[in-house]
């Protein structure tokens, strides 16, 4: 098996059908059902079950399709280290966020991305609503729970827990809420509030973005579920035990197919990832 194979795995575990795994690769369709089976054949095993409208991996196939990643991120990383050891990427990448990774997450990163990359302009692009890819409102989208829309590949950035924080010295109140509030009445944080909040209990105050809600804590209005690479490095907060990693989100960056080949927008992402997985590891602080 070699990684001119696994990149068919990868392509059809991210595009989830032969098309769009065809048009990943820019080859046709036949091709990437036969190379396919040629490997589930020399496998003696399933790598997809077949459905109507999709290709769904197996067991056999997530795990295969997880280490293509690791190769094709070692495979890119060597590409992209001759590539900027001839010249340098240049251009801007538009980033569309949360409010609040933007400013508490990004921004102070970026002094360190702008040494190893100082011909890459970050382009930020804050708010809920949902910029399109296709039309090039962003070249990338930092998102929860958002699924890929035609033509978009997922790659999975982080997994984000989120706890509850309260002002350090008033552990022995009975404090109110501050709540998430927003347009998407699913969303596991209004969920999880839903489930977790008593009748008895107050609410106080609702944003749409957990910065304004981590303000609000630091404010002492109340208490509230923050996630935890925002909140846990604060001296001033406290960290309820009861609610300790109350809920886990996946964070992901979705970017248009024909985007992700380009120098500048491929070192974003190695950076992004890389960035975060740093950030999970020093947001374990109990408090």
């Amino acid at each position: 098996m070699d990684w001119e194979q696994l990149k068919y795995v990868l392509a059809i575990q991210r595009g989830g059908s032969l098309s769009a795994a065809a048009r990943l690769l820019k080859v046709n369709q036949s091709t990437v059902s036969r190379r396919l089976g040629a490997l589930e054949t020399s496998l003696d095993t399933a790598l997809f079950i077949r459905s109507r409208r999709k290709l769904i991996p197996t067991e056999p196939g997530e795990k295969l399709a997880h280490r293509a990643e690791r190769i094709e991120a070692e495979v890119m990383k060597m590409q992209a280290e001759v590539e900027q050891s001839a010249h340098q990427p240049q251009g801007a990448v538009r980033i569309s966020t949360m409010p609040w990774i933007c400013s508490y997450l990004i921004v102070p990163a970026l002094p360190e991305f702008r040494e190893s990359y100082p011909g890459i302009a970050i382009q930020a692009v804050s708010g809920l609503r949902e910029r399109s890819l296709a039309s090039r409102e962003a070249e990338l989208a930092l998102r929860f729970e958002q699924k890929p829309r035609f033509h978009e590949v997922c790659i999975e950035l982080a997994q984000i827990s989120y706890s509850v924080y309260q002002l350090r010295g008033k552990q022995k109140k009975t404090l109110p809420w501050v709540s998430f509030m927003e347009e998407n009445l699913n969303a596991a944080p209004q969920v999880w509030m839903e489930r977790t909040k008593k009748p008895e209990e107050e609410l106080v105050f609702q944003a749409n973005d957990a910065g304004i809600m981590y303000e609000a804590v630091r404010c002492g209005i109340g208490k509230s579920l923050l996630p935890d690479v925002l909140a846990c490095k604060d001296p001033s907060l406290y960290r309820v035990p009861r609610h300790e990693s109350a809920l886990v989100r996946t964070l992901r960056i979705l970017v248009h197919e024909e985007m992700i080949e380009m120098s500048r927008v491929y070192f974003v992402i190695q950076w992004l990832k890389q960035f975060f997985t740093d950030l999970q590891s020093t947001s374990t602080v109990s408090h």
